[in-house]
């Protein structure tokens, strides 16, 4: 793939070193390294833990072949180790320091032999252009999904690639999983409960649960919302492949211990209340126990918790909290919270390669990640967001937290004000075979809500967001 940008004499000094201090086990080497930002992001013990397991999975790095440059300061590699090869992300700041490190699962990209041809008609020139190339390389069959809002206005332009041609659809009322979108909705309920002083977010949830957890270990509302519980990314006594979420800027690894009964294909389907309870009551940690409430370490498990808290708190269901306080309240009337409610509506869910794939179904992580919805319904809801009258989203669009990175946490939502007063709002999600995002411009009136069949691990997902971008400033 051609890049704008070359590897530079310092990546390659750094990029050295890391595989050196790596296959070392030297991780406080490459820790050191880190710029004060990504140090706060991820903690030393963090960092050390989630590479050891990483060694110990798929051994040492044998080669970390140069891909691409994304911008000036990020450099792709193809990270080839023992037993199998990641895709390896390194940003460097200007005192070439580590300010981000992703691994991700490598698959070949078919960009440059891509003959793919845009055929979308009847919409503006430039959009349709934008689209293709975002599109043009994923699989046949596959549908995006997308809605633009802008003040009062909203413009679809959804498109589906058949026989190598990206064609118009009209897919607005269809139905994709979103994933960890769900979490601003868990977050929303929250905020209702908040605002009808149901309860506060400073308030401990283990008085809603007959047991202790475990070393007695007490977390708040707040702390589960905007990710700084220091719980780790999912339980121990649950195994799932986590690459697939790729909503946390500063770590898309994770290690979980095995279970016996943990179906690959849905691996959230099986994890019920009762093994929720097992982990709270014996096994629960926390990865950064000093954390003080800060800087936010992105946790399926605490909004996993956090939902199922909200559910004791008020002697509901959280699937009748979702339909009452979300569906409901902003006419969502095609989001569902299981595969099988939405029926013919539902776009299946593809692999990397377009192979048709399970549509995960969710129990107690369902407000972590198991809402269905519609780019139409999407919109309903990002309209709400900009409504100032709303207690509820405003108090959920309140930045919570420390910078991580470019961003802080609200209440659910990712965060970034900028320089220039601009303030936008965002939440992604991703399964196994569905994606999504939705953006918002606080200041312009303006959301943006894509949505996919295809899985997050394909090469080339990260086109989503950077038309989600794209169309933002349009």
């Amino acid at each position: 793939m051609s890049s704008l940008y070359a590897q530079s004499d310092i990546e390659k000094e750094v990029i050295a070193q890391f595989q050196q201090d790596f296959n070392a086990q030297n991780y406080a080497a490459i820790f050191e390294k880190f710029s004060p930002e990504a140090k706060k992001a991820i903690p030393l013990n963090m960092f050390e833990k989630v590479s050891k397991d990483l060694q110990q999975q798929l051994g040492k790095i044998q080669s970390l072949k140069y891909i691409e440059s994304k911008g000036k300061e990020t450099a792709v590699y193809k990270a080839n180790f023992e037993k199998d090869r990641l895709k390896l992300s390194m940003s460097l700041n200007n005192d070439q320091q580590i300010s981000g490190l992703l691994f991700t699962p490598y698959i070949e990209s078919t960009a440059a032999n891509n003959k793919t041809v845009n055929a979308i008609q009847g919409y503006p020139k430039a959009i349709a252009e934008k689209i293709y190339q975002a599109t043009r390389t994923f699989p046949e069959q596959t549908q995006v999904a997308i809605a633009v809002l802008d003040q009062d206005k909203t413009h679809y332009y959804g498109v589906q690639k058949h026989k190598d041609k990206i064609l118009a659809k009209a897919n607005q009322d269809k139905v994709f999983a979103i994933g960890s979108l769900t979490k601003v909705m868990t977050s929303t309920i929250l905020a209702e409960l908040v605002t009808q002083n149901k309860i506060k977010l400073d308030d401990k949830i283990n008085p809603y649960y007959a047991f202790p957890f475990k070393d007695n270990i007490q977390i708040s509302f707040q702390d589960l919302a905007n990710h700084t519980s220091g719980l780790p990314r999912l339980p121990s006594n649950l195994e799932v492949d986590d690459d697939t979420d790729d909503t946390d800027d500063t770590d898309d690894t994770d290690d979980t211990d095995d279970t016996d009964d943990t179906d690959d294909t849905d691996p959230y389907k099986e994890y019920h209340a009762a093994k929720l309870e097992e982990y709270l009551k014996n096994s629960l940690e926390l990865e950064d126990a000093n954390n003080s409430g800060k800087v936010p370490h992105y946790s399926n498990l605490a909004v996993a918790l956090l939902g199922q808290s909200l559910s004791q708190s008020q002697n509901k269901d959280f699937a009748e909290l979702l339909n009452e306080y979300v569906f409901k309240k902003y006419g969502m009337k095609n989001s569902y919270t299981s595969p099988d409610q939405a029926a013919k509506q539902l776009v299946p869910a593809f692999d990397a390669q377009g192979k048709e794939i399970t549509t995960w179904t969710f129990d107690t992580f369902l407000p972590a990640g198991g809402v269905l919805s519609t780019a139409s319904d999407l919109t309903r809801f990002a309209q709400a967001q900009l409504d100032a009258k709303n207690a509820a989203v405003q108090l959920t669009q309140q930045a919570t937290t420390e910078k991580a990175g470019s961003y802080q946490l609200g209440l659910g939502w990712f965060v970034r004000e900028q320089e220039n007063g601009t303030k936008i709002i965002w939440h992604g999600g991703n399964t196994a075979g569905h994606s999504a995002i939705l953006m918002i411009d606080l200041n312009k009136k303006k959301a943006v809500t894509i949505l996919a069949n295809v899985a997050a691990v394909h090469p080339e997902m990260g086109n989503i967001e950077k038309l989600a971008a794209q169309l933002l400033q349009e």
